[in-house]
């Protein structure tokens, strides 16, 4: 059920889009799911813990290589 969550999730959401990708190219895509499902939980446990809705961030910038 939570891959489930998790691949609508990624086909959603831009930010878990490119985390998964980033996920996939490197162990697959079985495990880059289940590593998304993973996080996801992990997710809604604090949101639970907190009492606070969750709030969605934009897609942090990727790290350029400084031209030195």
């Amino acid at each position: 059920m939570l891959h489930q969550a998790a691949w609508q999730l990624v086909r959603r959401s831009a930010p878990w889009r490119l985390t998964f990708e980033r996920l996939a190219l490197r162990r697959g895509k079985k495990k880059a799911i289940t590593a998304i499902a993973r996080r996801l939980l992990c997710l809604m446990l604090a949101v639970i813990r907190s009492g606070r809705p969750y709030e969605e961030r934009p897609p942090a910038a990727p790290a350029t290589p400084s031209a030195a």
